[in-house]
Protein backbone atom coordinates (compact mmCIF):
# COMPACT_ATOMS: atom_id res chain seq x y z
CA UNK A 1 0.00 0.00 0.00
CA UNK A 2 1.49 3.49 -0.99
CA UNK A 3 0.90 5.70 1.56
CA UNK A 4 -0.21 9.23 1.02
CA UNK A 5 -0.50 12.77 2.42
CA UNK A 6 -3.78 12.22 3.40
CA UNK A 7 -3.70 8.40 4.53
CA UNK A 8 -5.27 7.93 8.11
CA UNK A 9 -4.81 4.77 9.76
CA UNK A 10 -6.24 5.00 13.59
CA UNK A 11 -5.21 2.00 15.79
CA UNK A 12 -7.75 2.31 18.75
CA UNK A 13 -6.63 0.79 22.01
CA UNK A 14 -9.60 0.50 24.65
CA UNK A 15 -11.78 0.18 21.75
CA UNK A 16 -14.55 -1.34 23.21
CA UNK A 17 -14.91 1.01 26.13
CA UNK A 18 -17.51 3.99 26.10
CA UNK A 19 -15.13 6.55 24.83
CA UNK A 20 -13.01 4.01 22.27
CA UNK A 21 -16.67 2.97 20.61
CA UNK A 22 -17.49 6.97 19.40
CA UNK A 23 -13.87 7.55 18.90
CA UNK A 24 -13.39 4.66 16.50
CA UNK A 25 -16.99 5.49 15.08
CA UNK A 26 -15.96 9.18 14.50
CA UNK A 27 -12.90 8.44 12.86
CA UNK A 28 -14.15 6.26 10.72
CA UNK A 29 -16.82 8.04 9.60
CA UNK A 30 -14.40 10.50 8.87
CA UNK A 31 -13.11 8.63 6.05
CA UNK A 32 -9.92 6.78 8.28
CA UNK A 33 -8.99 2.99 8.09
CA UNK A 34 -9.47 2.19 11.75
CA UNK A 35 -7.80 -0.99 13.85
CA UNK A 36 -10.03 -1.16 16.77
CA UNK A 37 -7.81 -3.27 19.61
CA UNK A 38 -10.01 -5.14 21.72
CA UNK A 39 -9.18 -7.93 24.68
CA UNK A 40 -11.21 -10.58 22.76
CA UNK A 41 -13.09 -11.90 19.55
CA UNK A 42 -15.76 -11.40 21.29
CA UNK A 43 -15.20 -8.40 22.45
CA UNK A 44 -14.74 -6.97 18.25
CA UNK A 45 -17.74 -8.65 17.69
CA UNK A 46 -19.80 -5.96 20.22
CA UNK A 47 -18.05 -3.38 18.67
CA UNK A 48 -18.33 -4.36 15.38
CA UNK A 49 -22.56 -4.55 16.10
CA UNK A 50 -22.62 -1.21 17.73
CA UNK A 51 -21.10 0.56 15.35
CA UNK A 52 -23.62 -1.03 12.69
CA UNK A 53 -26.30 0.16 14.82
CA UNK A 54 -25.10 3.26 15.12
CA UNK A 55 -25.07 3.99 11.66
CA UNK A 56 -21.31 2.93 10.33
CA UNK A 57 -21.51 1.25 6.78
CA UNK A 58 -18.27 0.86 6.32
CA UNK A 59 -16.36 -2.13 7.97
CA UNK A 60 -13.16 -1.63 10.50
CA UNK A 61 -10.70 -4.00 11.39
CA UNK A 62 -9.80 -5.80 15.01
CA UNK A 63 -6.72 -7.08 16.39
CA UNK A 64 -6.54 -9.16 19.68
CA UNK A 65 -4.58 -6.78 22.51
CA UNK A 66 -2.94 -8.42 25.09
CA UNK A 67 -1.13 -5.79 27.66
CA UNK A 68 0.67 -9.31 29.55
CA UNK A 69 2.65 -10.20 26.66
CA UNK A 70 5.78 -9.58 25.35
CA UNK A 71 4.08 -8.07 21.56
CA UNK A 72 1.06 -6.32 22.68
CA UNK A 73 -0.65 -7.35 19.33
CA UNK A 74 0.06 -10.25 17.11
CA UNK A 75 2.75 -9.46 14.56
CA UNK A 76 4.19 -6.80 16.68
CA UNK A 77 5.47 -3.13 14.94
CA UNK A 78 5.42 -4.73 11.75
CA UNK A 79 2.19 -5.60 11.35
CA UNK A 80 1.12 -2.35 11.68
CA UNK A 81 3.79 -0.42 9.29
CA UNK A 82 1.11 1.76 8.04
CA UNK A 83 -0.49 3.07 11.05
CA UNK A 84 -0.47 6.90 11.44
CA UNK A 85 -1.96 7.51 14.51
CA UNK A 86 -2.57 5.22 17.88
CA UNK A 87 -5.40 6.68 20.25
CA UNK A 88 -5.26 4.73 23.66
CA UNK A 89 -8.05 5.13 25.46
CA UNK A 90 -7.27 1.72 27.52
CA UNK A 91 -6.72 1.25 31.29
CA UNK A 92 -8.78 0.48 34.19
CA UNK A 93 -11.08 2.14 35.98
CA UNK A 94 -12.74 0.02 39.18
CA UNK A 95 -13.37 1.02 43.04
CA UNK A 96 -11.00 -1.74 45.44
CA UNK A 97 -8.12 -2.05 42.93
CA UNK A 98 -4.55 -2.20 44.86
CA UNK A 99 -1.90 0.51 43.89
CA UNK A 100 -0.05 -2.93 42.38
CA UNK A 101 -3.28 -3.54 40.38
CA UNK A 102 -3.87 0.07 39.46
CA UNK A 103 -0.13 0.60 38.12
CA UNK A 104 -0.28 -2.64 36.17
CA UNK A 105 -3.30 -1.36 34.31
CA UNK A 106 -2.75 2.29 33.95
CA UNK A 107 1.17 2.90 33.96
CA UNK A 108 2.09 -0.49 32.40
CA UNK A 109 -0.47 0.32 29.66
CA UNK A 110 0.49 3.65 28.23
CA UNK A 111 4.77 2.27 28.60
CA UNK A 112 3.58 -0.49 26.75
CA UNK A 113 1.62 1.33 24.12
CA UNK A 114 4.43 3.88 23.78
CA UNK A 115 7.11 1.32 23.53
CA UNK A 116 5.15 -0.27 20.32
CA UNK A 117 4.19 3.15 19.00
CA UNK A 118 7.86 4.09 18.87
CA UNK A 119 8.73 1.25 15.96
CA UNK A 120 5.94 2.33 13.86
CA UNK A 121 7.37 4.01 10.54
CA UNK A 122 4.82 5.78 9.55
CA UNK A 123 3.60 7.42 13.00
CA UNK A 124 2.51 11.03 13.43
CA UNK A 125 1.06 11.18 16.75
CA UNK A 126 -0.08 8.86 19.94
CA UNK A 127 -3.15 10.45 21.87
CA UNK A 128 -3.85 9.53 25.30
CA UNK A 129 -6.88 9.85 26.70
CA UNK A 130 -6.17 10.49 30.77
CA UNK A 131 -7.55 11.13 33.85
CA UNK A 132 -9.56 14.50 34.99
CA UNK A 133 -7.69 16.78 36.60
CA UNK A 134 -4.17 14.96 36.58
CA UNK A 135 -3.22 16.88 33.57
CA UNK A 136 0.67 19.34 34.13
CA UNK A 137 2.45 16.13 35.57
CA UNK A 138 5.94 16.95 35.41
CA UNK A 139 7.78 13.69 33.43
CA UNK A 140 10.98 14.70 34.86
CA UNK A 141 10.11 13.86 38.26
CA UNK A 142 9.93 9.89 36.29
CA UNK A 143 10.72 7.71 37.79
CA UNK A 144 9.22 8.35 40.94
CA UNK A 145 10.74 7.26 44.01
CA UNK A 146 9.38 4.38 46.33
CA UNK A 147 8.83 7.40 49.23
CA UNK A 148 6.91 9.80 46.48
CA UNK A 149 4.96 6.63 44.63
CA UNK A 150 3.70 5.49 48.27
CA UNK A 151 2.85 8.90 49.20
CA UNK A 152 0.87 10.13 46.13
CA UNK A 153 -1.15 6.39 46.04
CA UNK A 154 -2.20 6.87 49.75
CA UNK A 155 -3.29 10.60 49.48
CA UNK A 156 -4.72 9.78 46.32
CA UNK A 157 -6.30 6.23 46.03
CA UNK A 158 -4.76 3.49 43.73
CA UNK A 159 -6.86 4.41 40.82
CA UNK A 160 -6.65 8.59 40.78
CA UNK A 161 -3.04 8.42 41.47
CA UNK A 162 -2.35 5.49 38.76
CA UNK A 163 -3.56 8.58 36.63
CA UNK A 164 -1.27 11.05 38.13
CA UNK A 165 1.67 8.46 37.64
CA UNK A 166 0.48 7.91 34.36
CA UNK A 167 0.15 11.25 32.81
CA UNK A 168 3.56 11.55 33.84
CA UNK A 169 4.87 8.33 32.26
CA UNK A 170 3.59 8.68 29.18
CA UNK A 171 5.38 12.16 28.50
CA UNK A 172 8.55 11.01 29.71
CA UNK A 173 8.54 8.08 27.75
CA UNK A 174 7.20 9.86 24.32
CA UNK A 175 9.92 12.24 24.67
CA UNK A 176 12.82 9.56 25.24
CA UNK A 177 11.52 7.67 22.31
CA UNK A 178 10.74 10.51 20.18
CA UNK A 179 6.82 9.80 19.62
CA UNK A 180 5.08 12.77 19.03
CA UNK A 181 2.54 12.90 21.55
CA UNK A 182 -1.11 14.61 22.59
CA UNK A 183 -3.03 14.21 26.42
CA UNK A 184 -6.61 14.65 26.30
CA UNK A 185 -7.73 15.58 29.93
CA UNK A 186 -11.77 14.76 29.43
CA UNK A 187 -13.99 15.76 32.58
CA UNK A 188 -16.34 13.40 33.72
CA UNK A 189 -17.97 10.95 31.17
CA UNK A 190 -21.53 10.81 31.24
CA UNK A 191 -22.75 9.99 28.04
CA UNK A 192 -22.88 11.21 24.01
CA UNK A 193 -23.18 14.78 23.84
CA UNK A 194 -25.35 14.88 21.44
CA UNK A 195 -27.78 11.51 22.28
CA UNK A 196 -27.12 11.18 26.22
CA UNK A 197 -26.19 7.32 25.34
CA UNK A 198 -24.62 6.23 27.88
CA UNK A 199 -23.95 2.23 29.26
CA UNK A 200 -22.51 3.29 32.62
Amino acid sequence: MTLHQDSRHALVFGASGLVGRHLVLTLATAGADVTAAVRTAESGARVEQWLREHGLTRSISTTIVDFDAAEIVAGGPSAFTDVTEIHNCAGSYRFGMTAQEARAANVGIVEKVIDFAADLPNLQRVVHVSGYRVGGQDPSAIPWSDDHRTAAYKELGAYEASKVESDAVFQARAQERGVPWTIVNPSSVIGDSATGESDQ
